[in-house]
């Protein structure tokens, strides 16, 4: 008895790919944001893998060295800022409450009552919605610092894998996307492209929003020492957030910080120095740094940054705030890629999604 031969049909090949795909995705859903992040840190770091490699003459101690600078440079200090906002949460939770609020909120309104010439005594005192939010405040930051130990122990895992795909993807991630390369079924001038566009995407998001608004937070958190603003790292760190926000920006953050030193604690040289600092060094930095890191050509357009972190944070969590512009910018590229490939008729006037 003879067996057949039977030509594997490639709608069978495909929809076992779709099922196995879906089920390796599940099984890596859990660390996948970690893995994704070591993924972008590798490719950022890369060119200093390799320098390092021309070094040493071995691949694995080029890695294991590029990974001591990234443990010194990123998560040494991000462990000593998180025991620090840990602290700080949990003071501003000791703190919080609604009458305490609202009796800041009335002095600030005397305040400014009186310094516009009007009557500090009119106070009109309906503060409802705060009254209503505090409560929930409240609640959310004294559950926020209750699941931090189990929180915790999950980031140093999730900390390891990162570190982890970092070594293998500085050491094969070239062979990896010649692998990947050679997968896609499109031109070669248009699969060069994607790879071109992505790379662009990743440096625009990592370099012109993450880093530039890493930068701003910074000096903000510096700003916030020397005027003496409490709670400096809950703000730098909400100052970062916001940053990476098109149009709303840091100056949701520095404009109550000084106003709140000027009208509510009656320091009004540290208010109007913390205002006229954050205006010079903090709020200009977007249109100074930004071209000199990724150039005028990679500037992602706000709306895929806006609905990248908004929904990148409600998907995967603070590492959102990097994936989310990330996953959209790349799916946008892949549009163009697209584009190029099937609709060449059309005018091309370089990506859409470009500011």
């Amino acid at each position: 008895m003879t067996l057949s031969k039977r030509k594997l049909s490639p709608w069978f090949l495909f929809g076992l790919l779709l099922v196995i795909g879906w089920a390796s995705l599940r099984i890596v859903r859990v660390f996948l944001d970690y893995a994704l992040v070591g993924i972008f840190l590798a490719y950022l770091t890369y060119p200093g893998y390799a320098w390092m490699v021309t070094r040493v003459k071995h691949r694995p101690s080029a890695s294991f060295l590029m990974l001591g600078l990234v443990v010194a440079a990123v998560v040494i200090p991000g462990a000593f800022l998180v025991s620090e906002l840990v602290r700080e949460i949990t003071q501003l939770t000791a703190t919080l409450s609604a009458t305490n609020l609202v009796a800041i909120l009335d002095e600030l309104q005397r305040q400014v009552n009186q310094f516009v010439g009007g009557d500090p005594d009119t106070v009109v005192g309906d503060y409802d919605l705060v009254e209503l939010a505090v409560p929930a405040v409240r609640t959310f930051l004294t559950d926020l610092v209750a699941d931090l130990p189990s929180q915790l122990a999950f980031a140093l895992v999730g900390i390891f894998v990162l570190l982890y795909v970092m070594y293998y993807v500085y050491i094969d991630g070239a062979r990896f996307v010649r692998f990947v390369q050679e997968l896609l079924p499109m031109q070669e001038a248009h699969r060069d492209l994607l790879f071109h566009e992505t790379g662009v995407v990743v440096k625009a998001v990592m370099y012109g929003q993450v880093l530039t608004a890493l930068i701003q937070a910074v000096i903000a958190g510096v700003g916030f020492v020397i005027f003496g603003v409490p709670s400096v790292v809950l703000l730098s760190l909400a100052t970062f957030v916001l940053a990476l926000l098109p149009v709303v920006g840091p100056p949701l953050i520095w404009v109550p910080a000084g106003l709140m030193l000027i009208f509510v604690k009656g320091q009004t040289f540290a208010g109007i120095g913390l205002i006229v600092y954050s205006v010079v060094l903090v709020s200009s930095l977007d249109n100074i740094i930004r071209p000199k890191l990724i150039g005028s050509r990679a500037r992602v357009h706000p709306v895929v940054v806006l609905l990248g972190v908004l929904g990148g944070i409600v998907i995967f969590g603070m590492s959102g705030l990097i994936l989310g512009p990330l996953v959209l910018s790349i799916f946008v590229t892949l549009l163009e890629v697209y584009r190029k490939e099937f609709a060449q008729k059309m005018e091309d006037d370089g990506p859409f999604w470009r500011s």
